[in-house]
């Protein structure tokens, strides 16, 4: 939503925006199921969890995924499910990993890698990401506790 959306209470764009770990569902479901775990609350973190997992079965929100980076791409939304699949209450997110990565690498055959090598919008972060087993949800990347992924 924007400020405008806000001030006008109106949406100029209805629907779920793009799944990205910064500003879309994915990273919203990953804060709110740390604030279920961290509290105790299961009914939260299931609800989280659930965001998120309807979020990865809606081909419309995923088509809105244009490029690869951290931020606001494929390895944004990996990096987010295979943390949140980590804590989640059953293996519902940790499923969807393997299609996720599928997606990532046809997205890298048809457009490459980004020119730019930072962390968040180029290859730096895409890289750390494809290092970090993103099928085994057990491991743990500490390279990513600046994106408040890890609880």
């Amino acid at each position: 939503m924007t400020r405008a959306e806000h001030r006008s209470c109106e949406l100029q764009r209805p629907g779920p925006r793009r799944p990205s770990w910064c500003y879309g569902t994915p990273g919203i479901a990953r804060a709110q199921q740390l604030a279920g775990v961290a509290l105790g609350d299961r009914d939260r973190q299931r609800q989280a969890e659930q965001a998120l997992a309807g979020c990865l079965a809606d081909d419309q929100q995923l088509a809105q995924l244009t490029d690869a980076s951290l931020c606001h791409g494929w390895t944004g939304l990996i990096q987010t499910v295979s943390r949140t699949a980590a804590d989640a209450l059953d293996d519902e997110l940790a499923s969807h990993l393997r299609r996720l990565n599928v997606r990532l690498n046809k997205h890298l055959d048809h457009h490459g890698l980004p020119v730019g090598a930072g962390l968040m919008d180029g290859t730096a972060g895409i890289h750390l990401v494809r290092l970090t087993d993103p099928v085994n949800t057990a491991i743990t990347a500490p390279w990513d506790r600046c994106l408040l992924l890890t609880g």
